[in-house]
């Protein structure tokens, strides 16, 4: 796995949600991020991570589209129709190609670290950019 070499401190505080219902591929993200400074959650479908993220508050979300139980797509239809929780990106990770979604960036499986790094950079960037301006 490929590592960064500069702004690990600065992520120590970012909270990554990671939605994936197959477990080899939400333990690889999760053990890639945790090793850039990200604290990782972790849920198994879109209804577990729905409840995660209103009790957690995750800087940033990456979800897979298909999924059991609550889809990517619920979840980001519940996630946007929810102020509190509106207003996290939400990065999609899928091998879905419904790029229609309303999402921060999408990355088609499968990708490499680097490339999931450079989404969720972009998405908390334009998000910190967003705070700012307020």
């Amino acid at each position: 796995m490929l590592r960064a070499a500069t702004g690990h401190a600065s992520r120590m505080a970012t909270c990554v949600l990671v939605a994936e219902d197959e477990p080899d591929i939400r333990e690889l993200i999760a053990e890639g991020l945790t090793a850039e400074g990200y604290r990782v959650l972790q849920a198994a479908d879109g209804r577990e991570a729905l409840a995660l993220a209103a009790r957690e508050r995750p800087s940033l979300i990456v979800t897979d589209l298909m999924m059991p139980v609550m889809s990517g797509v619920e979840l980001l239809r519940a996630l946007r129709a929810d102020r509190a929780l509106s207003s996290i990106p939400v990065i999609v990770a899928s091998a879905s190609d419904d790029v229609s979604v309303d999402a921060s960036a999408f990355v088609m499986k499968p990708f490499s670290l680097e490339t999931l790094l450079a989404a969720l950079q972009s998405a908390g960037s334009s998000c910190s950019r967003a705070a700012t301006a307020l």
